[in-house]
């Protein structure tokens, strides 16, 4: 078929169909290959003669007949005719030129790449990346370090050519590229698809591009490694999270978050807190990535910032992380209930809100993940657990009843407490008949007690066969107020405990019906003024007439033998009495020892005296311990006295220091102005410490007074013993209770404190881990806790409370130091140079930020030379301040010398004395 002809038969066909299109193909299967160049060329030059859906078939048909012909030479032509023609005809060569793939027409179009027409760069650049090979990746090899009008087609089709082959050809672009250029080659390289059998290599060439001076540049190698690197280069782009371009830290940053390292996940932390809300979100972005446990802690932190986008961010990852399940959900909640910062803990009902309990296993997780933690995290994430639950965890609360471990099942019973849920009745009485820790069973019943259900009345009851849980079961049937246990109540009155009478009393009272007149009768003449007091107060309520004619005769006869000795002895102004087996009874009066009674005391007196003063706890002790510490109140007076018991050789001594009645006001205590500042906080850890007998009670006694006088608040104090009786008659609601005697130890103390809904809590001593403990949590969550310990320096103090704790515990614990100490006051007492008397000198450290930094990084060491530098601040250092006590000539320098932590402070006032003796030398 000649041209002519074929054009014609092609202008007046009428297709209306792509079938019509394929038979015309067919029908025409014998068009040369001029006819086929005549087609191109008529659709290059009419193409606007018809409509998109003729002119698709057009073009059909054209690249159609050329590719069945299978004739390359027609490439040279279609290559030319793509300069002049549209955008559209340059696709359709384009695809018929990947079609009659042949590498003699393919330096033609490289020729393009290297041209300044961008049209035909953009085709040239779309069929050799589909057709290229050995021969075109030497063309491109041979001129890499050219001159090029642009590099960004021939990258594309070198790397789509020769994948990760192409590393050395990009990195010898690189440098006479333009920025575009660069940009490019940097992205071209962490392209996975091309690059993942040579990540090696493209890491390599990312390290040397991310210090290059365009941050373009190294924020692309920066995410490039994210995609290609591994950890090794996790330090280096660390560096680069710190650059002073935030475009190349966010990308830092982006990277991080996909390589997932703990060394990551920490600096996503730190730079969480950089002032840039940019920054801010890209850490968080990357955390989310991350996605796994040990990113929950990170993330949680940043709930905490107080910038509403960043947590609303935060939360919403959070949220998303629980739903998909990357993470443990119960873990991230318990860790986020057991934060101090009211937005962490207000996310997380915004968590459980948004996903819910879906498989309603939620609320048995988390109490079973709460088992497992240690106390002081179960006691902060339970207040908020128990707030957002209610009684849903009721159940599964109960399930820990029955675990092994003394303390979970403890847990148990303080939960049930707060939830006061009456479905736990029956297994806290279980818990209260059968438990065998004492604790628990103690605990239950004061929850029994807590419910205010009368059926649990039998069972408190019953218990009271046991005098291990008396005291604890009359507390409980206070609370209950049943009139069925008056008559049990009734027995308990014969206890010689005059306190515990005391607490029967007010049970009774409670109860306030017509039944306790008779038990309460008993009672109206007791020997202990105060049962008596309150016995005649109960009576008078229920309209009772009460009989004392004889009472003070009554009070004289019972006075005992001890009471009348200690009385004595405050009357004639003695600050001691001594009961000694085998000796007469002495006391101290202005520093001299004199009889106070002609009587010689036999070992079986003495013991006598023991028996009659100490508790059966206390008895217990001293058989163990050979010696032991209590106070002691005499039964008409009420002095106070505290007491040393103690064996030797003759038998068992006593020793009884008379408690003053007054407390010193602080400014007899020489202390520095702003220790006072300690009383005005609402939350926080102040410690006082010292060697014993260093006046820290004297000091926090006047304290508490302080804030009894000044303020309005509950102020509970666990001291062994009880020194310093504070009026009840100020601002202050204030509450002492004695170890051994109001409780059993400091332990069990502090596990019911803080449902006593205290504002100052004060620790007569920090004996252990556990103790520390909830003075710090205790500290943490709104009280003001006072404390004291047995060290010389506030660097000293802190130590002892870290090394309480085992070493996986101690980063924990400085952390929380760092963020709840106010200050730490150490005293010394030392002796007068003249003899008379003793002076105080003291170290004050006062938390700061530099401090408080000091102690998260362990750098306690440097507190010291920081308390120096510090001295305007009212800071003082104890080196300092006795050694200006000695230049004073208040103190000895032997003395300050004996008591100094840095000797070389106090060398000067020896060194003349040495130069004597050395000139005495030469003189002989």
């Amino acid at each position: 078929m000649t041209i002519k002809n074929f054009i014609n038969v092609y202008r007046k066909a009428e297709w209306t169909s792509d079938e019509d299109v394929e038979n015309f193909i067919r029908q025409n299967a014998d068009a040369t290959d001029s006819n086929i160049r005549q087609l191109f060329g008529v659709i290059a030059k009419d193409a606007n003669k018809y409509n998109h859906r003729q002119l698709t078939w057009l073009e059909k048909i054209a690249s159609t007949m050329a590719v069945r012909r299978k004739d390359t030479s027609i490439c040279p032509f279609l290559i030319d005719t793509a300069r002049t023609s549209d955008e559209r005809l340059r696709r359709v060569i384009a695809a018929t030129l990947v079609e009659l793939n042949d590498t003699t027409w393919q330096p033609k179009l490289f020729a393009f790449l290297k041209g300044r027409d961008d049209r035909m760069r953009a085709m040239a650049a779309l069929v050799l990346s589909q057709v290229g090979g050995k021969t075109l990746f030497s063309l491109i090899e041979q001129t890499a370090a050219e001159q090029w009008p642009s590099r960004l087609e021939v990258i594309d089709v070198l790397i789509r050519i020769a994948g990760h082959y192409s590393i050395p050809i990009l990195m010898r672009m690189f440098p006479a590229s333009e920025r575009n250029e660069r940009v490019k080659i940097v992205q071209v390289l962490a392209e996975e698809k091309y690059m993942k059998a040579a990540r090696k290599e493209a890491s390599e060439a990312l390290m040397t591009l991310v210090s290059d001076s365009d941050p373009m540049v190294r924020g692309r190698a920066a995410l490039g490694l994210g995609v290609m690197g591994d950890e090794s280069h996790v330090p280096t782009l660390i560096d680069l999270v710190w650059d002073e371009n935030h475009w190349v830290a966010k990308a830092a940053i982006g990277a991080l978050g996909q390589l997932r390292t703990m060394e990551a996940i920490e600096t996503l932390g730190e730079a969480a807190r950089i002032d840039n809300v940019t920054i801010q979100t890209a850490c968080v972005d990357a955390l989310l990535d991350i996605g796994s446990d040990d990113a929950i802690p990170t993330l949680v932190n940043l709930l905490e910032s107080e910038n509403l986008v960043l947590r609303n961010k935060a939360t919403e990852g959070l949220v998303e992380l629980g739903k998909a399940g990357r993470v443990n959900l119960a873990r991230m909640l318990v860790l986020m209930m057991n934060s101090p910062n009211v937005h962490v803990r207000r996310a997380v009902i915004e968590i459980i809100n948004e996903i819910g309990d879906p498989d309603g296993t939620l609320w048995k997780r988390l109490v079973r993940h709460l088992r497992d933690e240690d106390w002081w995290v179960r006691e902060r994430a339970t207040e908020v657990l128990v707030n957002i639950s209610g009684e849903q965890i009721t159940e599964h609360i109960i399930e820990l009843l029955d675990d092994s471990s003394d303390i979970v099942r403890r847990y148990a019973v303080e939960v049930l407490i707060r939830l006061k849920d009456l479905r736990a009745i029956s297994p806290l009485a279980q818990a209260a008949k059968e438990d065998p820790d004492w604790w628990v069973q103690e605990r239950a019943i004061e929850a029994l007690g807590e419910l205010g259900d009368r059926r649990a009345t039998p069972v408190v009851v019953n218990l009271l066969k046991n005098p291990s849980v008396h005291w604890v079961c009359v507390q409980a049937l206070c609370k209950l107020k049943d009139p069925r246990a008056v008559p049990y109540l009734g027995r308990m009155l014969t206890n010689s405990v005059g306190e515990f009478r005391l607490e029967v009393l007010k049970a009774l009272d409670a109860i306030g019906t017509p039944e306790v007149v008779p038990e309460v009768q008993k009672v109206v003449n007791d020997i202990d003024k105060d049962v008596r007091l309150f016995a005649q107060k109960t009576l008078t309520k229920l309209n009772v007439n009460v009989n004392t004619t004889e009472l003070e005769e009554k009070v004289a006869e019972s006075l005992s033998f001890i009471d009348e000795l200690l009385e004595e002895a405050k009357n004639r102004g003695a600050t001691d009495l001594y009961i000694m087996a085998g000796d007469r009874p002495s006391m101290k009066v202005l520093g001299k020892v004199e009889p106070i009674h002609e009587e010689v005391l036999t070992p079986e007196a003495t013991m006598g005296i023991v028996r009659a003063i100490l508790s059966d706890k206390k008895l217990d002790e001293l058989a163990k311990e050979l010696d032991v510490d209590t106070s002691y109140e005499s039964q008409n007076e009420h002095y106070r006295f505290r007491v040393n018991v103690y064996k030797q050789h003759t038998g068992t001594n006593i020793v009884f220091r008379v408690i003053s009645d007054e407390i010193l006001a602080f400014e007899d205590l020489n202390l520095p102005d702003n220790v006072l500042d300690f009383t005005t906080y609402h939350s926080g850890l102040v410690l006082i410490a010292g060697p014993s007998n260093s006046g820290k009670s004297t000091t926090l006694t006047t304290l508490i007074d302080h804030i009894n006088h000044t303020q309005s608040r509950h102020i509970i104090t666990l001291e062994d013993p009880i020194e310093y009786r504070h009026s009840k008659d100020f601002s202050c609601l204030v509450n002492q209770r004695e170890i051994g005697t109001h409780t059993i130890d400091y332990n069990t103390a502090l596990r019911s404190v803080l449902r006593e809904d205290p504002d100052v809590i004060l620790v007569g001593e920090m004996r252990d881990a556990e103790t520390i403990a909830f003075a710090v949590t205790a500290a943490e969550t709104g009280h003001l806790v006072f404390g004291t310990l047995h060290t010389i320096s506030a660097a000293n103090t802190i130590d002892r409370i870290l090394d309480a704790f085992p070493p996986h515990q101690q980063p924990q614990i400085r952390v929380m130091i760092s963020e709840s100490l106010r200050g730490v006051l150490c005293q010394q007492l030392l002796t007068r140079a003249d003899g008379k008397g003793r002076v105080l000198a003291v170290e004050l450290m006062i938390n700061n930020n530099a401090i408080a930094n000091m102690m998260r990084q362990g750098k306690i060491h440097q507190i010291p030379s920081t308390i120096t530098t510090n001295y305007e601040h009212g800071m003082r250092l104890m080196d300092r301040e006795m050694l200006q006590l000695a230049n004073a000539g208040t103190i000895s320098p032997e003395e300050a010398y004996a008591k100094a932590t840095d000797r070389k402070l106090f060398a000067h006032f020896f060194d003349d004395e040495d130069e004597e003796e050395a000139s005495e030398e030469e003189a002989n």
